[in-house]
C-alpha cells in the first residue's frame, strides 16, 4: 500500500486512487464483542473482514478490479457479465472510474429479486433477464454465461470478464486480500469464506497455504435445497473449474435462516453487512461446535493461547430488507405505531399511504422524479422471450347488483 495515512485522495486521478487497493489502506479488521461470539471464553477471538468499505461496498470488487485490468483494451467499448449483482455492479463503477468506459451490461436471470434488478439500474446498467436455472450450465447456448462469451467472441470492442472460468477472479484476492488480512494479523490460525464461483476462497486458500500453512481454511456452502444470495450448495460446486479444493480444508453447510438471523444480530451491533455474512460467521461457529464436542477445538490456538479466526463480511444488507422480513418472521422486527394516519395528515415531498391507499397528488419516488429526464437515464429491462403461455378468456362481468328499497 502507498503512504495515505490520511486516507486522502486528491488530483486528477483521485477517484482511480480511491478505488485501488493499493493506493488505500487495508479494509477494516474488526473483533466481535464477547456477546456476539459463543466461543470467547474457549479463547476464541473473531474478526469481520469488512470488504463492504471498498467503495463499490462488496467483496467482488477486488476481483472486478483484478479481471478489467488485465483485460481492458483502448478498443473495448462494452463489458458484458453474467452476474446476479455484486460482480457487475462493481465492474459498472469500475469500468467507469478506471477506463473510462460507460456501456456496461448484465445478463441475469429472471429469478432475480426486484430490488436488486432496480439496484443495478440504479447504477446505470443495461440488464438482460433469460430463463432457465439462476446457474446455467457454462455452455449452454439458452444460458447467459454462453450468450456474453459468444457476444465478445464477436467483437473487438466488446468484453466479457467472465468471472466463472477467470483466474484473475481468484488472483484478487491472492493480490490484495489475502496479505492484507496476514498483516493485519499474523496471528491469524482459521479463515472462513462463502463458495459460490468459489474465487474468494480459492484465493485466500491459495494464499494462506503458502504464507502460513497452519491457517485451517473453512469454506462454507448452502444446504441443500436452500438458497443464500450469492454461495451454492456443495453439489453444485462440482462444475466449478476454479482449484477451490485444494484450497479447503473443512467445507461446512449453512441454511437460509441463521443466515438472515446471524446478519441481522450483526447489524444492529454496528457490523453492517448482508446474509452471506451472517452464513459465513454461522459456518465458523458450526466448525467451533464440532471441534469443542471432539474435544480438539484447542488444537487450533497458535502460541499465545487464542485462535484467532477472521471470516469475510461480503456485502450491505438494503437490497434483501424485505427478504429478512419473509425469512426472519415478524418476531425479530418492531411493529410501527401509527402506519396509518387521518387525513389530511401528510408528508411533504414524498408519495404517502392514506386511509385510501397511494395518495397519486404527492410528488413521486426517485424513479419517477428522474425517469427519461435524468443526465443518466434508466435502462429498461430486456427480456429473452420465453415460450408464451395463452391468456385466458376474459370472464363477462356479472351485471350490476340491483338496490331494492
Amino acid at each position: 500500500m502507498a503512504g495515505n495515512e490520511r486516507n486522502v485522495y486528491m488530483g486528477p486521478d483521485a477517484l482511480k486512487k480511491y478505488f485501488d487497493p493499493d493506493s488505500a489502506p487495508p479494509l477494516p479488521l474488526v473483533e466481535l464483542p464477547e456477546h456476539l461470539n459463543p466461543f470467547y471464553k474457549d479463547g476464541v477471538r473473531i474478526y469481520a473482514k469488512m470488504m463492504t468499505m471498498h467503495p463499490a461496498n462488496n467483496v467482488k470488487s477486488m476481483p472486478a478490479m483484478n479481471m478489467l485490468q488485465s483485460s481492458v483494451t483502448p478498443s473495448t467499448k462494452t463489458v458484458i457479465e453474467y452476474s446476479s449483482g455484486s460482480t457487475v455492479i462493481s465492474m459498472a463503477m469500475i469500468a467507469r472510474v478506471m477506463h473510462g468506459v460507460d456501456d456496461v451490461r448484465a445478463f441475469l436471470s429472471n429469478k432475480t429479486s426486484e430490488a436488486k434488478l432496480r439496484l443495478m439500474q440504479f447504477f446505470g446498467l443495461d440488464i438482460t433477464l433469460f430463463g432457465g436455472p439462476s446457474q446455467p450450465e457454462p455452455f449452454d447456448e439458452r444460458g447467459g454465461i454462453q450468450s456474453a462469451r459468444s457476444m465478445a467472441l464477436g467483437s473487438k470492442e466488446i468484453l466479457n470478464p467472465n468471472q466463472y472460468e477467470n483466474d484473475d477472479n481468484w488472483g484478487a484476492h491472492v493480490r490484495w486480500t489475502g496479505p492484507q488480512i496476514f498483516r493485519q494479523l499474523p496471528e491469524i490460525n482459521v479463515l472462513c469464506a462463502g463458495m459460490g464461483t468459489s474465487g474468494t476462497m480459492t484465493g485466500l486458500g491459495t494464499y494462506f497455504k503458502d504464507v502460513k500453512p497452519s491457517v485451517v481454511r473453512l469454506g462454507v456452502c448452502t444446504a441443500a435445497g436452500d438458497r443464500v444470495p450469492g454461495p451454492r450448495s456443495f453439489a453444485l460446486m462440482a462444475p466449478v473449474e476454479f482449484p477451490w479444493r485444494a484450497a479447503v480444508d473443512v467445507i461446512e453447510e449453512v441454511n437460509s435462516f441463521d443466515s438472515f438471523s446471524w446478519s441481522l444480530d450483526l447489524c444492529r451491533e454496528g457490523i453492517v453487512c448482508g446474509p452471506s455474512s451472517g452464513f459465513n460467521l454461522k459456518g465458523l461457529f458450526q466448525m467451533f461446535e464440532k471441534r469443542k464436542e471432539a474435544g480438539t477445538l484447542s488444537e487450533l490456538a497458535g502460541p499465545d493461547g487464542l485462535i484467532h479466526s477472521v471470516f469475510l463480511c461480503c456485502d450491505l444488507p438494503y437490497q434483501y430488507i424485505s427478504e429478512y422480513f419473509s425469512k426472519l418472521g415478524a418476531d425479530k422486527f418492531h411493529p410501527i405505531r401509527n402506519e396509518v394516519l387521518p387525513l389530511p395528515y401528510r408528508l411533504p415531498d414524498h408519495p404517502i399511504l392514506t386511509t385510501t391507499g397511494l395518495d397519486k397528488s404527492r410528488p413521486l419516488p426517485l424513479r419517477r422524479k428522474l425517469g427519461a429526464q435524468s443526465h443518466r437515464p434508466f435502462h429498461p429491462l430486456l427480456r429473452i422471450p420465453e415460450v408464451p403461455h395463452p391468456e385466458p378468456p376474459l370472464q363477462p362481468r356479472p351485471p350490476p347488483a340491483v338496490l331494492r328499497p
